[in-house]
């Protein structure tokens, strides 16, 4: 028992004297400069102040000599260390716990003096590094409601979304510096129960998921992801609230998580501009088609609709069974105007997801293959050609 109370004794002897040793170390702050002095076979204490978690980052020049570092915790405990120089180098660590962290610098080589500089370049809070990655670029419009609603003035939500109301989303701004892109605002509008919305721009979202993700303003109802689209650029997209975090398509496809994302996937109900609104649905008409973006400057398209006098081709579609592939696919055949089997050779067009260029009774052509094709022949833009329609 005696020999116990010895050793707690001893143990607490220990801990004031480097809590005293530490009191008289330098204290390191960021970003200010100090000198070092080294001395024959002696180290050179600092001392730097830090939180469990926390990352710092320390600069040395040692001009032009080789020096060890050694980091002890505010136990006293020799806790990482590293050499460097005689080229300017970095000591990096993450403190585990909290209290003053003493690094003692000496030369490698005993018998060298001289001057080094030393630099608590950075400390980097836990808390810091745990949060999201912030977006590359910030919208001015989310920025202006921003500082209002800092000012105090609440009511500058209600506003800011009768003027999407208005003018529609996304929000479209200029990009300074970037003549090839602008920044696009999708907009959510939450609810008490909205945890997060995903942007499906398919394959962006994909490819880089984190550019698509919604952020909350504050404690608002406001929901927004701003990214730099090409101002050429016409695509569609459907927002899903409420979904899982997922990877990039790098990591592989998970077919669950695919089905429960297009569960809640639905339009814009800030864009008005939509496509592939099936009539015949009897689902909610909140849930009908897709969201079309048509950024500033891209280019018209001049052949995609139906010109009066325009001699037109004919389509017949056919199911087909694959003996080698032991499935069966609808396979769709567009012949052009004047079409006659006693005719030379007719260049071959051919195009796989046969909906996406056809459609049919429940969905609109993406691209309205027949009626593109009857224009360019009528206008001897092409030859007239036969195009055969896959299946997907």
């Amino acid at each position: 028992m005696f020999a116990k109370r010895l050793l707690v004794i001893a143990s607490l002897i220990l801990l004031l004297f480097s809590i005293a040793s530490f009191a008289n170390d330098a204290e390191l702050t960021v970003k200010r400069v100090q000198e070092g002095v080294l001395s024959a076979g002696k180290s050179q204490p600092f001392a730097v102040s830090l939180n469990a978690g926390d990352f710092a980052q320390i600069n040395f020049d040692p001009h032009g000599k080789e020096l060890v570092v050694i980091a002890y915790d505010p136990s006293g405990r020799k806790f990482r260390g590293t050499a460097l120089g005689p080229d300017t180098g970095t000591f990096d660590f993450v403190a585990e716990r909290p209290g003053t962290y003493r690094i003692e610098v000496a030369a490698r080589d005993k018998t060298i003096e001289g001057a080094y500089t030393i630099t608590l370049e950075k400390v980097v809070t836990l808390s810091a590094r745990l949060a999201p990655p912030k977006p590359l670029h910030e919208s001015p419009r989310i920025r202006l409601l921003k500082a209002s609603l800092e000012s105090g003035k609440k009511e500058s939500v209600d506003a800011f979304w009768e003027e999407v109301r208005k003018q529609g989303a996304p929000i479209i701004e200029p990009l300074p510096g970037d003549s090839k892109n602008m920044l696009v605002t999708f907009l959510w509008k939450g609810t008490p129960y909205t945890q997060n919305v995903i942007v499906l721009r398919i394959p962006n979202a994909a490819a880089t998921p984190d550019d698509y993700l919604m952020r909350r303003l504050g404690e608002t109802d406001v929901w927004y992801a701003s990214v730099a689209i090409d101002r050429k650029m016409r695509f569609d997209y459907t927002l899903a609230p409420n979904v899982a975090r997922f990877q990039g398509i790098a990591y592989g496809i998970d077919q669950d998580m695919i089905t429960m994302i297009a569960a809640a996937a639905r339009p814009d109900p800030l864009n008005p501009k939509r496509w592939r609104v099936d009539k015949e649905s009897v689902d909610a008409p909140e849930y009908l088609g897709r969201s079309i973006l048509e950024m500033p400057d891209a280019p018209a398209q001049p052949w995609m609709a139906e010109r009066p006098g325009v001699p037109a081709g004919q389509v017949d579609r056919h199911q087909f069974k694959s003996a080698l592939l032991k499935n069966e696919r609808e396979i769709g055949v567009y012949l052009p105007p004047g079409y006659s089997k006693a005719a030379k050779p007719y260049p071959l067009l051919v195009l796989f997801d046969e909906l996406a260029y056809l459609g049919d009774q429940n969905q609109t052509a993406l691209v309205p293959t027949p009626t593109i094709l009857n224009n360019l022949i009528s206008e001897r833009r092409i030859p007239p050609m036969v195009a055969l329609f896959i299946g997907n």
